[in-house]
């Protein structure tokens, strides 16, 4: 170690500040820059928060705008026709709920007023077997046959009526036995008897239900408009629902009044047993 001629060794104040000034300037700086994208981050983070909460109530808003209230078949707006409704609910024929007397009547004057080759949902007074539905249509081109088993649901049926009788049956034997599986393991009494007159339902359905027999309430029909007018005019006939076109659309839903639909359509849900 050397020193300066004639000097004691340097004092702090004699040492070059360099090396005290000089090694805290990088802490500081390191320091401030750290705050400095703390607080970055921070704000960043508030900006993003802001964001997706402003976009969040704006696309509500605008989904709430673009979205209108369901229209309900006993409130429509005035002016709204049966076809826009059934348009509305998807297909051809009485949305669920629709008054079965008011609906009847506007199908009438729609079906007085057409013109052109047109595909109707034709509904009868009764069930009735395939062979009379099919002569009753008469010259009309049939599309489909409405039918219901005792207990079953209405179902279109556009293959064979035997292929259809052979499906409901073997999904009311699959229902029945799945349920007598159930029942010896329920000890609720309201909900073993509720399972039980399901399974007296289902037995029914499956005695009775026959390609030959009375299942038939109506028919999906093409044909001119005067030859549905005069189908409408049959003692047998209940109405004849027109559709806007002859030709069916990509995934055709069709929907007949059934005999015990006396009030509002679909009420019951199910053919009695």
């Amino acid at each position: 170690m050397s020193y300066w001629p004639d000097q004691g060794p340097p004092t702090q104040q004699q040492r070059p500040a360099s090396r005290y000034a000089g090694d805290r300037e990088p802490l500081v700086s390191e320091r401030q820059a750290r705050l400095t994208l703390t607080l970055l981050a921070a704000s960043f983070g508030v900006l993003v928060v802001g964001l997706v909460v402003f976009f969040t109530v704006k696309t509500l808003r605008q989904g709430e705008a673009a979205s209108p209230s369901p229209v309900l078949v006993d409130e429509q707006p005035a002016g709204i026709t049966p076809e826009d409704a059934a348009r509305i609910s998807g297909g051809l024929g009485p949305p669920a709920g629709a008054d079965v007397v008011s609906y009847g009547q506007k199908r009438k004057d729609a079906l007085a007023a057409a013109t052109g080759d047109r595909i109707a949902v034709v509904s009868f007074w009764s069930y009735t077997t395939e062979a009379k539905a099919r002569a009753l249509a008469g010259g009309a081109e049939i599309v489909g046959l409405l039918a219901a088993a005792p207990g079953g649901q209405p179902a279109t049926v556009t293959g064979t009526l035997a292929a259809w009788v052979t499906a409901q049956t073997a999904e009311a034997r699959a229902e029945r036995d799945e349920l007598n599986k159930l029942i010896p393991t329920v000890d609720e009494a309201r909900f073993k008897a509720d399972y039980q007159a399901r399974v007296a339902e289902l037995a029914r359905l499956i005695n009775a239900i026959r390609p030959t027999g009375d299942l038939i309430f109506g028919l999906v029909v093409r044909a001119p408009a005067p030859a549905l007018q005069a189908l409408a005019a049959k003692a047998e006939i209940r109405i004849v629902d027109v559709g806007p076109s002859a030709e069916p659309e990509a995934k055709p839903v069709y929907r007949g009044l059934r005999p015990e639909e006396d009030s509002k359509a679909n009420e019951p849900s199910t053919r009695p047993t």
